[in-house]
């Protein structure tokens, strides 16, 4: 399941909880009173897109971005969830990953082409870069996303 929380540090290295659906607000550290940057989102779970969040979320990311386009009736997007919640998790602060019910949001889905589920897309940029069709194993997800990682 997605979340619609997720996680920025501020420069006073006070973490802080953001809601998803706030992101048009200024966010500010809950600690020391700064704006926070939000293109420095983290979570270690899938979070939730949608109408309030895709945009912000996909062109303000310093990481890549990895999109679940899912559906709940999707047995196929059940078998992968698995491997994209861990990619989540294993990745997290290099790679945020969120999932858009397609059955919920069929307008973000139809303006990337999508017609078959699951399908992910790796975002870099605000630009989509790579896609995913199908359930494929873990190790597929990510090999692709490996190509976009910034090394440091």
């Amino acid at each position: 399941m997605a979340e619609s929380i997720a996680y920025i540090k501020c420069n006073c290295n006070t973490i802080n909880k953001i809601d998803l659906n706030r992101l048009n607000e200024k966010i500010k550290c809950g600690n020391c009173g700064t704006e926070l940057d939000i293109s420095k989102i983290y979570s270690s779970a899938p979070i939730e897109l949608n109408d309030k969040n895709f945009d912000i979320i996909i062109s303000k990311s310093i990481s890549p971005v990895l999109v679940d386009f899912w559906a709940e009736w999707c047995g196929p997007c059940h078998f992968i969830a698995p491997a994209v919640s861990e990619i989540a998790k294993q990745y997290k602060g290099k790679v945020l990953v969120g999932k858009v019910n397609v059955d919920f949001y069929p307008h973000l889905a139809g303006r990337y082409g999508i017609n078959a589920i699951p399908t992910l897309i790796i975002f870099l940029g605000g630009n989509p870069v790579e896609n995913i069709i199908g359930a494929v194993p873990k190790r597929n997800i990510e090999s692709a996303l490996k190509k976009y990682l910034i090394s440091n």
